[in-house]
């Protein structure tokens, strides 16, 4: 059974779907969590609902502006809680847009959140004062929006895209470092946030999703197991990989 013993473990988007998932398993199973997101009264709200309130501290923050600061605020938080075990960057969006409406604007919001941050965050947790060396390991969340063709996707497609190759490099570099690195894929995810959104996505869309998940549709604490597991001891000779988990989908 993987257990943690109160190593620091940072989590992006923590206060919705995946993220909030992740932070409530890894507390569960020992890890001081902090969780990083924008809203405190979601942050408030998770504190209430983790099972070790002393293991779970958070820190607000807008991960879509001012990249270049970022790998300072993981340096303050590893001074402020110690050094990090792990990173996971679970912060992201999506926009449903064809090509016509599509402009750099548009581009670079999807991409600053969901690539650029994420790079700026390895960044700050590769430096040898945040991070505790050997065995400290970085969760990307891709998607199989990266690996498949989605009508509409193609700024959250090619930003997933763009972190199942950061993966493979940053493997690389950070090996030397001790510090292993991969990205897990979801197919699509029963979310709180897709419930509460349904009538944006097409009829097609949510025909897919009943006829093409041999399994069903995924449920969070589905990704939270393998994120976990991918952070944990029991993984230390993983690393450069893209896990997809998505129930057969990416099968079809």
């Amino acid at each position: 059974m993987i257990k943690f013993n109160g190593e620091n473990i940072l989590v992006t988007g923590a206060s919705d779907g995946l993220g909030k998932a992740i932070c409530l398993l890894l507390n569960s199973l020992g890890a001081n969590v902090i969780g990083i997101a924008r809203s405190e009264s979601k942050l408030n709200q998770l504190k209430e609902e983790v099972q070790f309130k002393d293991k779970f501290q958070y820190e607000l923050k807008d991960l879509s502006i001012d990249l270049d600061e970022i790998p300072n605020f993981v340096s303050n938080i590893s001074k402020k809680y110690g050094k990090l075990l792990g990173l996971v960057h679970s912060a992201g969006g999506i926009e449903i847009l064809p090509l016509k409406a599509i402009t750099e604007n548009k581009l670079n919001q999807i991409h600053d959140l969901n690539f650029k941050a994420g790079v700026m965050l390895c960044k700050g947790f590769s430096d040898k004062r945040n991070n505790i060396g050997n065995n400290s390991s970085i969760v990307l969340l891709s998607s199989i929006a990266s690996l498949l063709g989605y009508k509409g996707l193609l700024s959250y497609s090619t930003s997933k895209g763009a972190v199942n190759s950061l993966v493979k490099s940053l493997a690389v570099e950070l090996s030397q470092n001790k510090i292993r690195v991969n990205a897990v894929s979801p197919g699509h995810i029963n979310t709180e946030l897709f419930n509460q959104n349904k009538e944006f996505y097409s009829k097609e869309f949510l025909e897919e999703l009943e006829t093409k998940y041999p399994f069903g549709l995924g449920e969070p604490i589905y990704v939270a197991n393998l994120v976990s597991f991918l952070l944990s001891n029991s993984s230390k000779w993983i690393t450069g990989q893209n896990i997809v988990i998505d129930g057969g989908r990416t099968l079809l």
